[in-house]
C-alpha cells in the first residue's frame, strides 16, 4: 500500500505589503505562496486550494491555523526539526485570524 501525500497549508500572514500562505510537502519542502493585495483574496485562494486538494486521491491536507503549528508539523514531517533554515519563522509574517 502506498503512503498518502501529506500537504500542509500555512496560515494567512501579512508579507511584503500583502497577504500570503505557504505550503509544505516532504518532497518539496516549504513553498512560498503568492502575495495578494487583499486578505479576502488570500482567504479565497487558501480555501479553494484546501477544497481542491481534499478532492485529490491519495492526498491528505492539513490546514494549519498558526505559524507555530505549521513549523512544528513541517519539522516533524521532514524529520529535521522546525528550526532548519527555510521553514516559516515568526519574522516572515504576522499571522492573521479569520
Amino acid at each position: 500500500m502506498s503512503k498518502a501525500t501529506e500537504i500542509l497549508l500555512g496560515p494567512i500572514v501579512s508579507r511584503n505589503g500583502g497577504f500570503a500562505f505557504d505550503t509544505f510537502t516532504d518532497a518539496t519542502g516549504t513553498t512560498p505562496g503568492f502575495t495578494y493585495r487583499r486578505v479576502e483574496q488570500a482567504k479565497y485562494d487558501r480555501n479553494a486550494t484546501l477544497l481542491g486538494l481534499h478532492r485529490a486521491s491519495g492526498v491528505v491536507t492539513v490546514a494549519c491555523e498558526t505559524v507555530d503549528e505549521f513549523r512544528r508539523r513541517s519539522g516533524a514531517m521532514s524529520g529535521t526539526g522546525a528550526t532548519q533554515p527555510g521553514f516559516v519563522m515568526q519574522r516572515d509574517g504576522v499571522p492573521l485570524h479569520a
